[in-house]
């Protein structure tokens, strides 16, 4: 039968299973193979001695210094058939030589490393590379020499451009931030930044901070900033506040939020003051230290000392010269006073006593909790620091609540302190306190909201409130607060990030109307016929910035001109199309690419025509290649497992034929079985056969039956021994009467045949008839039951467990189900999932979860299942029921030999025995009493 009718077959075959309202318009493929032969014509396939190919090493460790894959002498075997993702292929070429072509010179001196790498990942990964392979003034040579980066450091951006993956550590981290910068990778960045985060404290806070500017982090910078703010003592303290650069001292220095006495910033300056005239090989002099100090000396607030501090400390340090010395010394002891060249803002260290605002003069009864926020917005006339609320108790009596706190700035919506704590009340009307961590800067003039959510029980509440109070200080100042209603308000949009500034200078960013890169269509549909996205005129915009992992990157990629080398001629005549893509990729994902683009025979042109395959197939192709996406249908499964099969890429043909799979049924059994067999697919041949084996009747009747090729036919018919189709037809399992109606007027039989089928039927011994008599799975006969309890009692529970016996046969039969106890209350319905299972594998040989309805009585009932169970003789199975309802008889006195007379005269003899791991069930006592079955 010609190719072109089997797929017109197939087409309709897939119109009637899936019901997709009519033929495809792809016309089928004209040379399909019969199986992977193509591919093997193509590659010269080399397998490991091991039957795997090498892999790249993977731990943290031994990517400090690895040595690169060297696979070229055997390049072309088949290894991209054990890779079926786009992450596990590019994965396998990290540090590989497979491919390869281009060679980084890392490092300098005895650390240098000359590293492998592929032009097409780096470019697609970094706007850099791109910039540096691919554009106006790309380098022509394979080679690279970097001698400003780390080879550990450039190992880590190239394990992250081909694997997602992120191997820092502290040794490393920095120098994989400055390479991530370098080459525009900014999702590097941000885990090299993240991991500084999570590792911020207050002994590395300055050196991280020095870092954060240097390397323009501005979150980063502000996260140490705050750890420095709130633990100035310990920060200054730490072994690295000596090393810091003079900007980043100089900076903090300006800061009023400092929370420490001014005195011991003056130790601490004085500090790195000392190991500044070392690292410059200056003797360490008032007079140098000064020097060195620069601007960051004025930035001391010496007017904030007590006079005592001043005089123990700068006055005799021989920082400050006479002139100095004796303004301070009047600031701190004449009014009006003069003006000293330094500072006197406070800085944010708290001083004098605790204080409390009270807005309520009466209280009263209840208030409750439901799990929204009370909120109060306020601004103050002066700086303050916030420790805590007041908050009022049950009036139940004594109680705790679980309350969380916080204070949001109103303009920015940032929280500016929050904490989750327990306030344990008295039972009366006192406020009782619940403290933030650490206190929360207050600015003057400025609206914050005060934030408490209680769970507990109904309290007391502030009536009469006041919106204006004035606090009286110790000092003789005062604060002024005013109290407004605060509406509940959306949580805060989410910060987001200055753009990548060295990215800008390295790369011109050419970004559309609306702020985003064209995307290719990703949806179903639009994959049939795309048109490819071309963004050439302005192929340096920064477009790999938005990807931020591998998948993304490549499934941008996808019928993308960006980066393109090769373009496809798909199809023929005007359904043809011009399908732009990447060797690379391509090669990546098929070893028959591989062998066409960069085997001994490969093509030089970038133009390769392909009549025989259909485009929508080929983008299905490609889109798998680029981004693991599968998109078939009924009508493109078999073009498409066509082009998965002629290009060797087997993940994909493994979606089609699993689509198959599931689309098999009795209407398209036959026609599925002839593709499998066209295509070499001996599991989907296998379940059509099985379909068919079940199902025969309407499988034979179905429409596609008599489209099907004569070895089909056979291979059906002959399901015991080999032989030509007409000979595995077994006349002799017909009745006389179905013979003399068909086969013997068919004319198919020639006389003799006829005669010797006849005597077959009507005499003994009987003669040789040339044809099989080994009966088929059909059953014969009337239905038959085993019964294996005599006697019944009550009662039998079910709590979960299922009930189980253990049984044998002396010959075939066939089970189609159990007789089950039905309830001893009256009529009631039962669920129960019912099982076959061989004993020795554990696989299950048929189930079924049904229901049955009992009267009361103490008979069984039948709980069926949806078709015929096999039964081999002198082999164990279980019978399991599981039940879910009331209590049940029970069968007891249980017999281990049963022999049941069948209607032919022969006997079938069950054996019984306990099966373990069940509701109780034995031979002697249990449920299960009858097996429903056929020979």
């Amino acid at each position: 039968m010609a190719s072109g009718s089997k797929n017109d077959i197939v087409n309709r075959l897939l119109n009637i299973r899936l019901d997709d309202g009519g033929g495809g318009d792809e016309p089928p493929p004209q040379n399909m193979l019969p199986s992977n032969q193509q591919a093997r014509q193509l590659v010269q396939i080399q397998e490991e001695e091991n039957g795997e190919v090498s892999e790249p090493p993977a731990s943290s460790a031994a990517i400090e210094n690895p040595q690169p894959i060297n696979n070229t002498g055997g390049r072309l075997h088949n290894w991209q058939a054990t890779k079926t993702t786009v992450k596990d292929r590019l994965s396998y070429l990290f540090n590989n030589e497979i491919l390869s072509d281009v060679h980084f010179i890392v490092g300098k001196d005895a650390s240098q490393q000359v590293i492998p790498a592929h032009k097409f990942v780096l470019s697609m990964g970094s706007a850099v590379f791109d910039a540096m392979f691919n554009g106006v003034l790309a380098t022509k040579s394979d080679e690279v020499e970097l001698p400003d980066v780390e080879p550990a450091a450039f190992l880590h951006l190239l394990k992250f451009l081909y694997s997602d993956e992120v191997q820092i550590g502290p040794e490393s981290v920095m120098t994989t931030l400055y390479t991530a910068k370098k080459y525009a990778v900014a999702a590097l960045e941000e885990h090299c930044v993240d991991f500084l985060k999570s590792n911020l404290g207050t002994d590395n806070a300055f050196l991280l901070l020095t870092q954060a500017r240097l390397f323009d982090e501005p979150q980063l910078a502000a996260l140490c900033l705050e750890i420095i703010d709130k633990n100035t003592a310990d920060a200054l303290n730490a072994e690295g506040f000596t090393d810091i650069d003079q900007d980043t001292l100089n900076a903090v220095l300006e800061r009023d939020t400092l929370r420490i006495r001014e005195a011991k910033i003056f130790s601490a300056v004085i500090r790195w003051s000392e190991a500044e005239c070392i690292r410059r090989q200056l003797p360490v002099t008032p007079s140098n230290q000064r020097m060195v100090l620069g601007r960051a000396f004025n930035a001391i607030r010496f007017p904030l000392m007590s006079v005592k501090e001043f005089a123990m400390g700068p006055a005799q340090s021989g920082l400050l010269d006479d002139r100095e010395i004796v303004q301070l010394f009047l600031y701190f002891t004449v009014n009006p006073k003069p003006n000293v060249g330094f500072l006197d803002a406070p800085r944010c260290c708290m001083t004098g006593e605790e204080l409390t605002v009270n807005r309520f003069p009466q209280t009263d009864s209840r208030w409750g909790y439901c799990g929204t926020t009370d909120r109060i917005r306020f601004t103050v006339d002066q700086r303050i620091f916030v420790v805590g609320f007041g908050l009022y108790g049950s009036y139940y009596g004594p109680t705790e609540y679980e309350v969380h706190l916080q204070i949001i700035h109103l303009a920015t919506k940032k929280v500016c302190g929050s904490n989750t704590t327990t306030l344990c009340c008295d039972g009366t009307d006192d406020t009782f306190r619940a403290m933030f961590k650490e206190p929360v800067e207050i600015l003057p003039n400025t609206s914050y909201i005060a934030s408490a959510k209680l769970k507990g029980t109904d309290s007391y509440y502030g009536t009469k409130g006041l919106r204006w109070v004035t606090v009286d200080c110790n000092n003789g100042e005062k604060v002024v607060f005013q109290f407004s209603y605060a509406a509940d308000e959306p949580p805060p949009p989410q910060n987001m990030l200055p753009s990548n500034q060295q990215a800008r200078q390295l790369v011109q960013i050419q970004e559309e109307d609306n702020g985003e890169v064209n995307e290719p269509s990703s949806s179903s549909a639009a994959v049939e016929n795309p048109q490819p996205i071309n963004n050439t005129g302005g192929r340096l915009h920064n477009w790999q910035a938005t990807k931020t992992t591998v998948k993304e990157r490549l499934s941008f990629l996808f019928n993308n001109e960006i980066l393109s080398d090769v373009h496809f001629i798909v199809g023929k005549d005007a359904n043809q199309q011009v399908i732009p893509a990447h060797k690379f990729v391509l090669s990546v994902g098929s070893a028959v690419f591989d062998a066409m683009f960069n085997g001994v025979l490969a093509t030089k042109s970038d133009e390769v025509e392909l009549p025989d395959v259909e485009p929508a197939a080929f983008l299905h192709l490609l889109k798998f290649l680029y981004s693991d996406e599968v998109q078939i249908g009924p009508e493109s499964v078999m073009t498409t497992l066509y082009t998965a099969k002629k290009y060797a890429v087997a993940a994909l043909e493994e979606h089609c034929v699993d689509f198959l799979k599931s689309n098999l049924g009795m209407d398209n059994a036959f026609l599925l079985l002839t593709q499998a067999r066209l295509f070499d697919e001996p599991q989907l041949a296998s379940l059509c056969l099985e379909m068919i084996d079940k199902n025969t009747a309407d499988a034979l009747n179905a429409e596609g039956f008599t489209d099907i090729d004569q070895d089909t036919l056979n291979a059906v018919l002959e399901r015991m021994v080999l032989g030509r189709a007409f000979n595995a037809i077994r006349f002799p399992l017909m009745s006389v009467e179905e013979f003399a109606m068909g086969p013997a007027q068919s004319g198919l039989l020639d006389d003799r045949e006829i005669v010797q089928l006849f005597l077959y039927f009507t005499v003994n011994p009987k003669p040789n008839v040339g044809f099989l008599d080994t009966p088929r799975c059909c059953m014969t006969g009337k239905e038959l039951t085993v019964n294996r309890f005599p006697q019944t009692e009550s009662r039998w529970g079910y709590s979960g467990p299922t009930d189980r016996i253990r049984f044998t046969v002396d010959q075939r039969i066939f089970v189609v189900g159990f007789g089950l106890y039905g309830s001893y209350f009256g009529p009631t319905e039962y669920e129960v999932h019912l099982q076959i299972i061989h004993l020795a594998t554990k696989k299950v040989c048929g189930s079924n979860t049904t229901t049955f309805c009992c009267d009361g009585t103490d008979d069984t009932f039948r709980a069926m299942f949806k078709e015929p169970v096999e039964i081999l003789p002198n082999t164990s199975y279980i019978a399991s029921a599981k039940l879910k309802g009331t209590d049940s008889y029970y069968g007891t006195k249980g017999l281990r030999r049963v022999t049941v007379d069948c209607n032919n005269g022969e006997k079938v003899v069950f054996q019984f025995s306990y099966a373990a791991g069940n509701n109780g069930t034995s031979v002697e006592d249990g449920q299960i009493p009858a097996i429903i079955f056929y020979i």
